[in-house]
């Protein structure tokens, strides 16, 4: 799998972002230490994630128990 470019956020809740868009898979970093991986994730579902006002508000609305996911690390 080609490198995932990371974006940090100001996020209380998300501390980076990545995205790999050939497998539609999106890599969140929790600012509680948990790495997680979620799947089936289009590049516009991203795209506002990441220009979202509130990241961790998008996340609940939009992404969090909406997709497959697992997490990578603690």
């Amino acid at each position: 799998m080609a490198r995932i470019k990371r974006i940090h956020s100001e996020s209380s809740m998300i501390t980076s972002t990545g995205y790999h868009p050939h497998t539609e898979t999106l890599e969140l970093v929790f600012c509680h230490g948990g790495i997680y991986e979620y799947y089936q994730v289009t590049n516009d579902i991203y795209q506002e994630l990441v220009s979202a006002p509130s990241v961790g508000e998008y996340f609940n609305t939009h992404i969090r128990l909406k997709y497959p996911y697992r997490k990578v690390r603690d």
